[in-house]
């Protein structure tokens, strides 16, 4: 019994230890500043286009992508666009969550285009009327 609380009391000795040491910056990758090119990338959204009845969309899921996937699909109007074409690497929670209710919404099949992570997978694709991830 008294080696358990010897093993236990060292237990929390090195963690008190660990989150009471002093952090310089160059300790680890943070707080590195994010390269331009990556802050570029992920404020740009994504393009989108159509072809006949598809939705293209290709790059980061933001409020300006989901606002022209909104246009897009209200202008359709005699040809109604049935399915969606997906490429994202991903993109803000709250934009992935909206772009879940339009595709859940509007009845979309969603095929997946090489990649569909984090807001995509989450939200995207799950609201799909028929989801196609092709070899």
């Amino acid at each position: 019994m008294i080696e358990r609380f010897v093993t236990a009391a060292a237990f929390v000795a090195a963690i008190v230890l660990t989150l009471a040491a002093p952090v310089r910056a160059d300790d680890g990758p943070y707080p590195r500043p994010v390269p331009p090119d990556i802050v570029k990338q992920i404020q740009t959204p994504a393009k989108v286009s159509v072809d006949g009845s598809t939705l293209h969309v290709d790059g980061i899921i933001i409020d300006e992508a989901v606002n022209e996937v909104e246009r897009q699909l209200r202008a359709a109007g005699s040809n109604p666009i049935r399915s969606l074409v997906i490429r994202s690497g991903g993109g803000e929670g709250n934009a992935g969550i909206r772009f879940g209710e339009i595709v859940r919404d509007w009845k979309l099949a969603v095929t997946v285009d090489h990649r569909c992570m984090s807001s995509c997978a989450n939200y995207v694709a799950l609201a799909a009327r028929e989801l196609y991830v092709p070899d």
